[in-house]
């Protein structure tokens, strides 16, 4: 499901990406969405405008300019005019490289003097996407309380579930019963409330981001998940059920948004981590490390 491209008059993130890239850009924006961002691309063009005029203008009403910069970019025609139109206009501009990418003289001498970010620093899924959030001109992007709501059609809505009825997504009410899909990156859908039993069961996954709201996860739901390495926790978790990541053995990071008191008064069922790869749990204030009985916290 491709994130909705806001329209209106308040302030959004263009997002500035080759088509070839959808893959890899498309989850990134669906997080940005997830977290509370307006943000427009080019799935918000009008069939019936003019392609070039409309670009054009979301480009220079937009509070922040994003360039997903790879080899296709770089060899893009449009993207390039798009990459050189924002800075000639003073956009507030974030570069997020997504690749090893041969960048011409002229580009790589225009970005040495923009915020960029380079997602082969990041060795984690989760600490990459919170990155990109940090940048400053997001806070004017921000969606309030009452925008965001209406923006997932309202809580337990029929058409908040409907829209998330995906040939990815299996969802019931505001469950998640069953992912279909074959992405390795995998980001919840921001209606969803609880992740149902075995859900992600078997499914070569490499990362999965828990959309916020989400309170409990059933038993086994990501176990045996051969690919598992990163998942990322939204503080609202109040229970983890049993055998929940069985058998997930390179699973290697547990970002939670809560702190680790938060962490260790979380419920959660017998076996819930068994045959799981060496993690750590990264929490607001600290980490803990697996097979530490009383949870102790440190401090890296």
């Amino acid at each position: 499901m491709r994130p909705l491209a806001y329209e209106g008059p308040e302030n959004y993130a263009f997002i500035s990406y080759a088509h070839k890239d959808s893959k890899k850009v498309m989850p990134i924006a669906k997080y940005i969405a997830s977290r509370g961002y307006r943000i427009w691309y080019d799935d918000g063009v009008a069939p019936a405008s003019e392609w070039p005029e409309n670009i054009a203008l979301h480009l220079y009403k937009s509070a922040l300019f994003i360039a997903f910069i790879t080899d296709n970019y770089v060899a893009s025609s449009n993207c390039r005019r798009e990459f050189t139109f924002a800075l000639q206009k003073n956009r507030p501009f974030l570069g997020v490289i997504l690749e090893k990418t041969d960048l011409p003289l002229g580009v790589e001498m225009q970005l040495s003097a923009q915020q960029c970010i380079m997602r082969n620093n990041f060795s984690d899924e989760g600490e990459f996407l919170k990155r990109i959030l940090t940048c400053p001109e997001f806070a004017f992007c921000k969606m309030s309380e009452h925008e965001a709501a209406s923006a997932q059609g309202g809580a337990g809505s029929a058409d908040t579930a409907e829209r998330y009825s995906t040939d990815d997504f299996r969802i019931e009410g505001r469950k998640l019963i069953r992912y279909r899909g074959k992405d390795e990156n995998v980001i919840v859908p921001d209606c969803v409330l609880s992740l149902g039993k075995g859900v992600f069961t078997g499914k070569l996954v490499k990362s999965v981001i828990v959309s916020d709201g989400v309170t409990e996860i059933e038993e086994a739901a990501f176990s045996l998940c051969p690919c598992l390495e990163t998942v990322k926790l939204p503080k609202s978790l109040n229970s983890l059920g049993a055998a929940a990541f069985f058998s997930c053995g390179v699973l290697k990071t547990v970002d939670y948004d809560g702190t680790v008191e938060e962490w260790n008064a979380m419920m959660k069922g017998k076996g819930w981590d068994s045959l799981t790869g060496d993690y750590k749990v990264l929490c607001s204030d600290g980490a803990v490390k697996k097979g530490k009985r009383l949870w102790q916290k440190w401090i890296e």
